[in-house]
């Protein structure tokens, strides 16, 4: 069985009752008698926003960091692979660059796609893909290198490796 707590007539008038006996001070009242500074509050949005600003930016600078960061760590694996004969690992590695970065880097991507975060240099107008560093033309380089890896022997891995740091150039060329 549920209660119902119920109020008295007392305890519903008590707030009102207490600010008629205890009225808050006239200036917190009156919008009137509040004075503004509209030079120093503009100037203190302004500067609030220019902080703002400059920390998006900085922001936006960092991720590119990290993402050269990522896509440099991903060659340098599929290069140590076909080095080390292993090619279809190599493949992978060379997808993710393609991908800017696996599953789990892809989710975060993503979460921050669905938070609005819109930050790409490049958008492919065929997949409707949305890439900071690698364009469509250069996704799909990259993925026949790495299909041409993943069918490779061992022995062919220097032409192989020369192609993918001359396409990995490419795609870190500042815009």
């Amino acid at each position: 069985m549920r209660t119902i707590l119920r109020r008295s007539p007392l305890a519903t008038l008590a707030i009102p009752l207490a600010l008629v006996a205890f009225p808050l001070p006239t200036s917190a009242q009156d919008p009137i008698d509040i004075e503004f500074d509209d030079q120093a509050l503009g100037a203190a949005a302004a500067n609030a926003y220019e902080h703002l600003a400059t920390s998006l930016i900085e922001m936006r600078a960092a991720e590119d960091a990290l993402v050269a960061v990522i896509l440099t760590h991903y060659k340098d694996m599929a290069i140590a692979s076909m080095r080390a004969g292993e090619m279809t690992k190599a493949a992978m590695a060379i997808s993710f660059i393609a991908n800017e970065g696996d599953k789990k880097v892809q989710a975060v991507r993503q979460r921050l796609e669905k938070a609005g975060h819109h930050h790409h240099h490049h958008a492919d107008a065929e997949t409707e893909e949305d890439y900071i560093f690698v364009d469509g033309k250069e996704k799909k380089d990259l993925l026949s290198v790495a299909g041409k890896v993943g069918k490779a022997k061992a022995d062919e891995a220097t032409g192989l490796i020369f192609m993918l740091e001359t396409l990995f150039k490419n795609v870190m060329k500042p815009e």
